[in-house]
Parts: structure tokens; C-alpha cells; sequence
């Protein structure tokens, strides 16, 4: 067998043992609370009972301690259910509990007595503040992400929040790439993570960048930390968290297009601007993106896929440069026809596997 067939085996065994293992994301989120009886007493041994559609596994439990206190940690943002029960006492359950990324909710709960059969459902508002976090965060799911008035790039999301203030754009044409600040932090402050790892966003030694621009049809959430970040965080600026989605057992997927060209864009060039020599200003050539993404099982209730595919560019007009009718000579001569335009493009492959054991650890 040759080297070079032996690496990818290699390669593609060790993405799918990577994919086996349980998930220790930095991005998580966790349920919490005490359960008490009608007396006001705690009451320990009680067996909670999380289920989401965002869970693989779908159902998972966990016990209260002496203190009538239980946490499930190590869940994925979604709407999610919970369930209370207690011999001798009858079943509470609490729905629609609505968990952003990177967020505690503290969801308490009170059994009555009665027989196991009798169930009552509580229907409520979901927590919106993380007694726990001192961290000040905005988190974007999907619908606000797709419907927002904004570039598809995480920082252009992150440039919108109040305080933030915006200090240049790290692309040619001005895709909205942004680098920002809030409580006067430096720009080499400003860090971008996926999931909670670190995809080098920050300005390194001497101040040089990379520029990263995410696939926004596999993004899930986009949680952006603006004050009171916990040592995870290398820096005190702003801190913006891309959440995936995830693939399960049902194939779905959407697609994503976008085009305009000079024709959608306005001008102010005029009569007057022409008499003083200006023949052209700046402004959009064109533009188009292409970002189709699906998800589904590889093996069912056991190893999950998620891929998508973007293509984006745009280009934009340069006032005042033109071609040269004489590129062959010394002499520039500028053809008034036809405005010089500088292009930017980029194409994004990507795929998230994930899976769980036999056993049932994600």
C-alpha cells in the first residue's frame, strides 16, 4: 500500500474516532435548580428529566443532591422540556424552556404530594438572565442572524450591539469584515471563536491579522461577550462565539443566494463632478453569494453530519483609475470607458461530524 494512500486512511480514521468523542466545548450551556416540596423543604433523589430536539440522545437526566439542587451540563442551544418526578409525589413538569449558547438557566421547581399518575405542566417564560455568569452577552439565534439588515459575517452581527464601536473594515472592498472595540479595547483585543476554540481571529505580533469569514448557513447562534469575560478569555475585549449547527437523524438543509451589480447601487456623480475632470467615483461592480448547507445522519442515533458550501465575492470600482489604452509604453493614457475595479472572493468548505458512544456520552 503506498504512503500516500495510507495517510488519508489514517487521516480519515482519526476523524472518525474524533468524532466519537464526548464533547467538552467551552461553548455549552447548562440547566439548574432547586426542587422543594410544598412545605418549602428541599428534596433530594428527585429525578429531572431534560429532552430536546437539539440533543442527540434526545433525553437526559439527572438526580438532586442533599440540597434538592441538580445540573445538567454540556447542552446544546434549543427549546427544551423538563420533567420532575419523586416517589410518592406527583410528576411537575416545565416546558418550553427556550437555552441560549453559553447560558445558565436556573429553572426551580416544587413537588406535591400525590400519586405518580397525577402530572402538572407549568408553562412559563423561559430565564432570561444567567444569575450565575457575570459575563455581559448578547447571543443571536438563527432567525434574528437570517433576518438582520446586516453583511453575513460575524463581525458585522457584533458591530451592531450598543457600545460598540466600529474602527475599520479588514477587507479591500469592505465586506463588512470589521475589527471594533467597546470600552476603548484595542483592536488586537477583538477575538473570534467557533464553539468555543479560538480560530487565531485575534491581531497577532506586530499587528498582523487573519481574516476569517464564517459560513453563515451552518451557523446556529452567535453569542458575543462585551464585558465581564471569564478566564477562558485570552483577551478583554470583544469576544464573538460562532455556534454550528448540527446534523440528526432526518436530512434537512437550505440554501442561501444573493447578486446585485451596478445597476442596484445609486451614484453621485454628475454634470458638475464630470465639468471638474471627476468621470467616476466608487461603487459596487458586482456582488453575489452562494451558500447552500444539509445535514443528516451518517449512522442512525449514532454519528451525525453537518456540511456546507459558500462562495462569495464583490467587486468594486476605484474612482478616479482607469485602464490604460497604451500598456505596452511608457505613456499612460487612460481609457475614460472603462474604471479600473479591484475584486475580493472567498470559498468556505466545511463539515462538522458528531457522534455518541454506545453507551450514550456525547
Amino acid at each position: 500500500m503506498s504512503p500516500k494512500r495510507n495517510a488519508v486512511i489514517g487521516f480519515l480514521l482519526v476523524l472518525f474516532f474524533t468524532a466519537l468523542v464526548p464533547a467538552t466545548s467551552l461553548a455549552q450551556s447548562a440547566i439548574t435548580g432547586q426542587v422543594k416540596d410544598a412545605t418549602g423543604a428541599v428534596l433530594p433523589g428527585v429525578t429531572v428529566e431534560v429532552s430536546s430536539p437539539a440533543l442527540i440522545e434526545k433525553v437526559r437526566s439527572a438526580s438532586t443532591d442533599g440540597q434538592g439542587v441538580y445540573r445538567i451540563v454540556d447542552l446544546r442551544p434549543g427549546i427544551y422540556k423538563l420533567t420532575f418526578s419523586l416517589a410518592g409525589f406527583g410528576t411537575t413538569v416545565r416546558d418550553e424552556i427556550e437555552l441560549p449558547a453559553s447560558f445558565t438557566a436556573t429553572v426551580n421547581a416544587e413537588l406535591k404530594i400525590g400519586s405518580v399518575e397525577e402530572t402538572v405542566v407549568v408553562s412559563g417564560q423561559s430565564p432570561i438572565v444567567d444569575v450565575s455568569n457575570v459575563a455581559q452577552q448578547t447571543v443571536m439565534d438563527k432567525d434574528q442572524i437570517d433576518f438582520m439588515p446586516a453583511s453575513r459575517i460575524s463581525t458585522a452581527l457584533s458591530a451592531l450591539l450598543p457600545g460598540v464601536q466600529t474602527l475599520g473594515f479588514a477587507d479591500p472592498v469592505g465586506r463588512q469584515q470589521l475589527t471594533f472595540s467597546i470600552h476603548n479595547s484595542r483592536p488586537a483585543e477583538q477575538l473570534t471563536t467557533i464553539d468555543g476554540f479560538s480560530n487565531r481571529m485575534a491581531l497577532g505580533v506586530g499587528g498582523s491579522t487573519s481574516t476569517f469569514y464564517n459560513n453563515q448557513a451552518t451557523v446556529q447562534e452567535t453569542t458575543v461577550t462585551t464585558s465581564g469575560a471569564s478566564a477562558e478569555q485570552a483577551f478583554s475585549g470583544i469576544w464573538t462565539n460562532i455556534i454550528p449547527k448540527e446534523g440528526g437523524n432526518s436530512l434537512s438543509g437550505q440554501i442561501f443566494t444573493a447578486f446585485a451589480n451596478s445597476s442596484f447601487a445609486s451614484s453621485n456623480l454628475n454634470d458638475t463632478l464630470r465639468s471638474r475632470g471627476i468621470q467616476s467615483v466608487t461603487g459596487l461592480k458586482s456582488l453575489h453569494d452562494f451558500n447552500p448547507a444539509m445535514g443528516g445522519r451518517l449512522i442512525r442515533d449514532t454519528l451525525w453530519f453537518y456540511a456546507g458550501y459558500r462562495h462569495s465575492a464583490v467587486a468594486q470600482y476605484r474612482a478616479g483609475i482607469y485602464y490604460n489604452l497604451t500598456p505596452t509604453g511608457w505613456s499612460y493614457t487612460p481609457d475614460l470607458t472603462k474604471p479600473s475595479w479591484i475584486e475580493a472572493q472567498d470559498d468556505d468548505y466545511n463539515m462538522r461530524l458528531h457522534g455518541r458512544c454506545r453507551r450514550g456520552i456525547r
